[in-house]
């Protein structure tokens, strides 16, 4: 009984001293290998009411930490967006807070609206930077003019939901223009699409409409 009590106390004293120990480098440790240290901590004790007590201070430290951590990180992360957005780079502001929002993983309830707010304004800027080159290509004769106005937006749509408008503008601008057999001169006219070519945008857009981007 006396060997068996000895040894109830060494194990307590231990588990103890590496709670103390890790709460000491918690600054240190990487979130998830203080939580499942903590977790087998308390798995060894069990019954030990005051070892339950503080491993739950542990982990409310640990969440405190974490929001913290969250609320600076996130805060730079929007104002780095918002430059972005500034800039006309509405892509580019698109991917910085997808990347922020894949490597944190479950964000707290303020910090997922805050950022969610700054996702949904990114992506009604690529809208609308699209929108609004497409209608000023459209009523630009200027061959050169348009393709200077669709290779300006490129950077800020890149990547993006409209990339493929922008690009098949560009490429559309940039073929030579044919011009029709008796017409005068001065009068071209865009080139004629083959049947393949349509075959294939034809099943370009049924793979886009199934959300089939790679393809």
């Amino acid at each position: 009984h006396l060997a068996a009590s000895r040894g109830e106390q060494g194990v307590r004293s231990k588990v103890r001293n590496r709670l103390v120990s890790l709460m000491q480098r918690l600054g240190s440790v990487p979130e998830g290998q203080a939580r499942a240290e903590l977790l087998g901590l308390r798995r060894l004790l069990p019954e030990d009411p005051t070892l339950a007590e503080q491993v739950r201070l542990a982990f409310v430290e640990l969440d405190r930490r974490r929001a913290a951590f969250e609320r600076s990180e996130g805060l730079r992360v929007r104002q780095e967006a918002e430059e972005l957005l500034a800039q006309n780079l509405p892509g580019e502001a698109q991917r910085r807070l997808a990347a922020f929002r894949a490597g944190r993983g479950r964000l707290g309830t303020a910090e997922d609206g805050a950022l969610r707010a700054v996702e949904e304004r990114a992506a009604e800027a690529i809208l609308t930077l699209a929108a609004t080159t497409l209608l000023a290509v459209g009523k630009e004769p200027d061959r050169a003019r348009q393709r200077a106005r669709l290779q300006s937006a490129w950077p800020g749509l890149a990547g993006t939901s409209e990339q493929a408008a922008i690009a098949d503008a560009l490429r559309y601008a940039s073929q030579p223009l044919r011009t029709t057999p008796g017409a005068p001169s001065g009068q071209p006219t865009a080139p004629e699409p083959s049947e393949t070519l349509l075959a294939q945008a034809a099943d370009a857009e049924r793979l886009f409409a199934a959300r089939r981007w790679s393809e």
